[in-house]
């Protein structure tokens, strides 16, 4: 089986699906040796969320860079000449780049398995509403209709298929997270503007309008205690970046809420087991990773009922409130009440939790049966 990836990036600014999907692509051929896995992405000339040159079972093809192509269907188009392609799984969509890749799949007679990646939610058909109902009718619908099977990372991705009308199979399999080692976890976070022994919370993630950030500032505002912080880690949109800090400005919030910016794998880690506990105030989320990846380190969370972690709760190891500032501000005022040691023990819950249900493996297991079915 030679499974290709398409994806229009790997840049670190444009989220979970940079890490997810290579972390996917390692998985598969780590389960089954057998199977040649091809990763096709556009190399932009950013920050990449990995280094393809230390990829050792996957082979990352940057289009332009490593093909001298501009398009994504050109670079498949030359794999599938030297190495027949057996499924094209595309991660994402509205892209007119990925849809003429998709199209050069069909061409071949390559079953296709598309990953909406959230870019069905309802929060993001809201943004730039024209321009996506004009792609829906142009090709966007008829993509989605003519693949073999739909993955959805979460039941409520699902829905979202369901509700735009779509006939294709939808299969839900979460992303996986890894595990930290312990030595990755007793690593000491980069510089961060907290005290020794100050409790802070941590937002990570892009930073941009449907992460919610606005109604975290607001939320902490009137909740959390004067003597916590508050860190907002992640790239974003200047714009946007710029707003949220007048936003802190003038609630008053300046010396208690601080963008830190994107941080490095390694600080990431450090800062999301240093942290107290970690909010994610989406208003849409088709999974979360750094929800997951919070609770691999050993830290509760709160979380959006945007997201599709309800389980935090019946689990005891985080809270799944409204995506209001009175849900989150409840949220706060609870968490920051707890204790260290009864944060920590919360954190433990979520740690086991991830590596039960969303083991790598087990993923990739799964996601290789779905192929096999694309395939028939």
């Amino acid at each position: 089986m030679h499974v290709v990836h398409l994806i229009r990036d790997l840049d670190a600014a444009s989220g979970g699906p940079s890490r997810s999907v290579p972390a996917l692509a390692r998985s598969l051929a780590a389960v089954r040796p057998e199977v040649k896995v091809t990763v096709i992405f556009q190399d932009r000339g950013t920050t990449m969320a990995i280094d393809p040159t230390q990829e050792q079972r996957v082979r990352f093809l940057p289009v332009s860079a490593a093909m001298r192509t501009s398009s994504l269907g050109e670079a498949l188009a030359k794999v599938h000449y030297d190495d027949p392609v057996s499924v094209v799984h595309s991660h994402g969509i509205w892209s007119p780049t990925l849809h003429r890749a998709v199209r050069r799949a069909m061409a071949f007679g390559v079953p296709h398995v598309i990953s909406p990646r959230g870019m069905l939610s309802m929060a993001c058909m809201g943004t730039k509403p024209v321009r996506k109902s004009v792609a829906w009718r142009l090709y966007q619908r008829q993509d989605l209709q003519r693949a073999a099977l739909i993955h959805a990372t979460s039941t409520a991705e699902r829905e979202d298929c369901l509700q735009r009308g779509l006939r294709s199979p939808v299969h839900v399999i979460p992303n996986g997270c890894e595990l930290p080692s312990t030595a990755v976890l007793q690593r000491r976070p980069k510089s961060l503007p907290v005290s020794d022994g100050q409790p802070f919370a941590i937002a990570l993630g892009r930073v941009d309008p449907v992460k919610g950030l606005d109604t975290l500032i607001d939320a902490w505002e009137i909740a959390a205690p004067r003597s916590w912080r508050l860190l907002i880690a992640g790239p974003g949109n200047p714009e946007h970046v710029d707003s949220l800090r007048r936003r802190i400005a003038n609630a008053g919030l300046s010396e208690l809420v601080h963008w830190i910016g994107p941080l490095e794998e390694g600080d990431k880690w450090a800062a999301l087991r240093a942290a107290s506990f970690l909010v994610n105030a989406s208003k849409s989320e088709n999974f979360g990773m750094a929800i997951a990846e919070a609770l691999a380190c050993e830290t509760p969370v709160i979380a959006t009922q945007g997201t599709p972690w309800d389980i935090v709760e019946r689990e005891r190891c985080g809270w799944w409130v409204e995506g209001t500032i009175g849900g989150v501000a409840t949220a706060i005022r609870l968490a920051s009440a707890k204790s260290e040691v009864q944060l920590r023990e919360m954190g433990q819950r979520g740690r086991c939790l991830v590596s039960k249900q969303f083991d790598w493996s087990s993923v990739a297991s799964k996601m290789l049966a779905c192929y096999e079915q694309a395939m028939r």
